[in-house]
Formats: C-alpha cells, structure tokens, sequence
C-alpha cells in the first residue's frame, strides 16, 4: 500500500489539497494534467477551500474555452465515477467533427442531384421547343423533300432539277389491267380465256405502286391538288364557296368521285389556284404520264385527249388512269374473288419465302377494291383464316386455328350482314 501522503494531525494545508486534485485527474490523459494543474500552485496564505474554488473556476474556464457540452464543474467536481471533461471533450469533437463531415458528404450529393436536374431541365426544354403541339396537316408536311414554294425561279438550275427530280417515272411504272391484253395459257390470244390469275396479280401489284405514288406526292408537295373537296353550292361564282371544307384523297378513295366532280375541281384550280397550284398540276401530269406503260397511256389518253385544256391537269390524269387500272368489270370482279378461295387451297405455299406481310397486302387491296363496289363475299374472312393454317410453325397455326373457330360460331349464329362488315373482318 502507497503511504499517506497528507499531512499529520488531519488538517489539510495547501499541500494536501494538491495531491487531492491529483487523485481527482489520475484517470485523465497525461497531455491534459498540466494545464488543469497549471494553478494549483500552493501560495502562502490562502486556505485551502479558496484554493479549491480557484481551480474550480479555472476548470470551468478551459471547459468554455473548448466549447464543449460537458457537465458543469459542480457535478464534475472531483469524483472518480464521472467522465472527465478532456474525454467527454475529445469524444463531443470527434462527433461534431463526423457531423460536420455527414453533413458535407449529404450536401455535395443534394447539391450535385440539384445541378444534373437543372442539367437535365434545360436539355429537355430546348428539345420540346415548342408551347403548343402541331396539328396533322403541319406534322405531315415533314414528308415533304421540296416545298411547291422553293422549286425555283423558271430558267434556273435549281427549277431544272427540281423538275428533273418531281417528275422522275417510278422504277415500276402503273400498268393496264390485264384483261386489255388477253392471252390464252398456250399464249394465244383467245378472249374467252383470260388468265384469271394474271389479273389478280398485276391488279394487287398496281395497289403496291400506287402506294409508291403517293409517298412521291408527299415528298415534293404535290398532294394539294389531288384532296377533292365535297361539293358546299355547286353554282356558286367563285370556288371559295363552292367547295367544302371536308375532302376525299383521290389516291385512296377514287371510287367515291365522279369524273365530272374531279374536273370539275381541276378546272377550278387551273382557273383560280394561282402559278404554284398550276405548276404542281403539270408536273403530277408528267410525273404520272412516265410513270405509265404504253398500254396504259394509250387507253387514258383517249379520253384525256378530249378534254378542253383548261379541264386537264393532274388530278383528271390521275383519276383516268385509276380508272382504267382498276376498272372492275365483270370477270375482274370474279378473278379477284377467285384471290380468297384459292388463297383458302394454297395458304402460305406458293407464296414467296412464305412472307405474310405480301400476302397480307395483297388480300386487303382485293378485299378493298371489291368492298368499294360491293362485291366483297361474306365468306372472305373465313377463306383467309383456313389459308393461315397451312402452315408449318405450330404456334402461328394454333392463333389463326382459334380465329377460325371464332368465325365459323359466327356464321352459324348470326344472320347475314350481321357482326359488323365484312372488309371491316378482314
């Protein structure tokens, strides 16, 4: 045991309270023991409770001076069995310290989201430019390569290639129906044995090119002439009133205009559309006249050449030629029902690699033209479903299998011309 270091007698003189403050600080680190001793300096004169009270107050001040949350000098005072202020100080700073750090590390984030959102605002608002979205007629003039407006001034290399380019023949031109150049299968002419077959197919093909034509329309702005209005006041004196707002696309919907509607419109626009309408005029007459084999041009002109020159133009050429390519007389209408009952025989086989996007095509421009002049069957639908399931992949077969069915309990419960229409089926 470490003797007693008091002094004798039980009185306490400046000495004793010293090593008291020692005993109160054993348990702090060694680095703090000077500076909380550095005033217990024994001084003669002064009792031993003043000392006490001295070295409270400087206590208390080094406590301050750290800013630290440690408890206050009265309950620390000297007892072992509290924490002393250097510890309570040194873990109060290493927590502040990792706040401050936390909060650093979470403000640089928020900080940094905050930028890539603002980033990423301002990229979307210069690429949705606009405050009111385009209406149909303005979007679709994006199709558009040349502008009727920017075809040049007559006389320069700018109007010549416009010119040379708009009016450019398709790679496959529109051809006569079939049946104006009749064969026999030993390749005489007989007119009693028309290739059925070869009119249905150059029939759907001429659907495929006239497609093309219009994606030519549309790219060098020649579609303003080819939208027929329906009639507002047919006698009226100026155009303005004499058609209506609402219009038939001639490519698409040719069999619902009358020859007389359509030149009358084309003598309108010959009369009042101004240069630019007259122009897109002429050039949808040469760009149609390349685009036609000879047969073709030979049966259109004969009506077209009889026309005044303000009726010609454009859209009386273009009707003329629809016309005579889908004329549907009475063996056109029956070789291209024959489509739908040979397609129920064949199916996918005899058509080329199998491709169900041709064959699709096909079957709807058939289906079209005759629903357009009411010669579409009833059991069209039908006939495509059981030509779908010959067929060597399992999973497309099983889909159209269950179509089929579906058709089949149509056709016995419901009464004919019932279910919706019969194209809208296909």
């Amino acid at each position: 045991m470490e003797p007693d270091l008091r002094s004798e007698g039980g009185s306490r003189n400046n000495s004793d309270v010293l090593l008291d403050l020692e005993e109160g600080v054993i348990n702090t680190p060694l680095v703090d023991r000077p500076r909380q001793l550095q005033f217990a300096t024994p001084r003669e004169g002064v009792s031993p409770s003043v000392l006490e009270q001295e070295l409270g107050r400087e206590l208390q001040l080094n406590l301050d001076r750290d800013n630290t949350s440690s408890p206050s000098i009265s309950s620390f005072g000297f007892d072992n069995s509290q924490p002393s202020p250097s510890i309570s100080s040194q873990s109060s700073n290493e927590n502040n310290n990792s706040d401050i750090n936390s909060n650093a590390e979470s403000g640089t984030s928020v900080h940094t989201d905050s930028n890539m959102a603002d980033a990423t605002t301002t990229k979307l608002k210069k690429y949705f430019s606009e405050d009111t979205p385009v209406d149909d007629d303005e979007f679709a003039k994006n199709e558009v390569v040349i502008r009727k407006e920017d075809r040049g001034v007559a006389g320069t290399n700018e109007y010549r290639k416009a010119y040379t380019l708009i009016t450019m023949a398709m790679e496959e031109k529109f051809g006569a129906a079939k049946h104006f150049v009749v064969s026999s299968w030993d390749g005489e002419t007989n007119s009693g044995n028309t290739r059925y077959r070869n009119v249905q197919e150059q029939f759907v093909g001429n659907y495929n090119k006239l497609h093309n034509a219009e994606k030519h329309c549309m790219a060098y702005d020649l579609m303003d002439v080819l939208y027929i209005p329906n009639y507002r006041d047919k006698n009226a004196s100026h155009p303005s009133r004499k058609w209506g707002d609402d219009s038939s696309n001639l490519i698409k919907h040719w069999s619902k205009l009358s020859l007389e509607q359509v030149i009358d419109w084309q003598t309108d626009s010959n009369r009042y559309g101004g240069d630019v309408n007259r122009q897109t005029s002429q050039w949808l007459q040469t760009f149609l006249y390349n685009s036609s084999t000879l047969e073709l041009r030979n049966c259109v002109e004969v009506s077209y050449n009889g026309l005044d020159p303000v009726q010609k133009g454009g859209a009386v050429y273009f009707f003329l030629i629809l016309k005579e390519m889908f004329q549907m007389t009475t063996d056109v209408v029956t070789a291209l029902k024959s489509t739908f009952s040979t397609f129920r025989k064949e199916g996918l086989t005899k058509i080329r690699n199998k491709n169900v996007s041709i064959i699709s095509r096909q079957l709807e421009a058939v289906a079209v033209a005759l629903h357009e002049v009411g010669a579409l069957p009833d059991e069209a639908p039908l006939d495509i479903l059981e030509g779908f399931l010959i067929c060597s992949c399992a999973p497309f077969r099983d889909t159209f299998a269950f179509q089929n069915t579906k058709e089949r309990i149509r056709h016995i419960r419901q009464h004919y011309g019932e279910g919706g229409s019969t194209l809208e089926r296909i």
